[in-house]
């Protein structure tokens, strides 16, 4: 049960820091990249298992 709580955490950290360095980095080709990224992993059905 502890290493599922850890586990979450860790989740939860990750979560905030990949937002953090959106934010802090973020331009429209940043927004582009990641939407063509996107259409591709739709296309290709490569996405998140």
């Amino acid at each position: 049960m502890v290493f599922s709580q850890k586990r979450r955490l860790y989740q939860i950290c990750i979560v905030i820091w990949m937002d953090t360095d959106y934010i802090n980095n973020w331009s429209v080709a940043l927004d582009i990249k990641i939407l063509l990224k996107t259409v591709k992993a739709v296309l290709t059905k490569s996405g998140a298992k």
